[in-house]
């Protein structure tokens, strides 16, 4: 019998082909999700929660095969939160920005750069990321910048 967070797995990765993602090369293209990598999974049959620990259960990548986002996998009897500074620490490592925590019915997707994570009814696609990317990497203004922002906002 599979344990609650292969259950869980099984049910994460429908949701992520039905958002677009890709977990082997197939004919519509080339793999764009890592599943946690460096695990036996013959050795360690179903119980992935008590042996895989250290590890990043998916990591979802761009077109380039950068790191968008890692997804944390808990069993059903876990709130998906419980993982959440453990991902963080896999999102740091690899310079991604996005966590999102699932255990396969309610889903949290977490911008680092944000103090709180939000409850998504979906898995975002590849583009729904990188366009959360992009659009949360303002630059700032230089000093001359500012000042000319202000004359204009101040009619000066």
């Amino acid at each position: 019998m599979a344990s609650k967070e292969a259950n869980a797995r099984l049910h994460i990765n429908d949701l992520l082909k039905e958002a677009g993602w890709i977990l082997l090369d197939d004919i519509t293209g080339r793999a764009n999700v890592v599943v946690e990598g460096a695990v036996d999974l013959s050795a360690i049959g179903d119980d992935y929660e008590t042996a895989s620990k250290g590890f990043i259960d998916y990591l979802l990548l761009d077109t380039k095969g950068f790191p968008l986002a890692v997804l944390e996998a808990k069993s059903h009897d876990k709130d998906p939160l419980d993982g959440k500074y453990q991902a963080e620490k896999y999102a740091i490592a690899k310079r991604c920005k996005h966590v999102i925590m699932s255990y396969g019915e309610t889903h949290y997707l977490w911008d680092l750069n944000h103090s709180s994570e939000q409850l998504i009814i979906k898995f975002p696609t590849q583009n729904d990321l990188k366009r959360l990317s992009n659009t949360t990497k303002a630059k700032p203004l230089t000093s001359k910048q500012a000042q000319a922002h202000l004359k204009i906002w101040n009619c000066n």
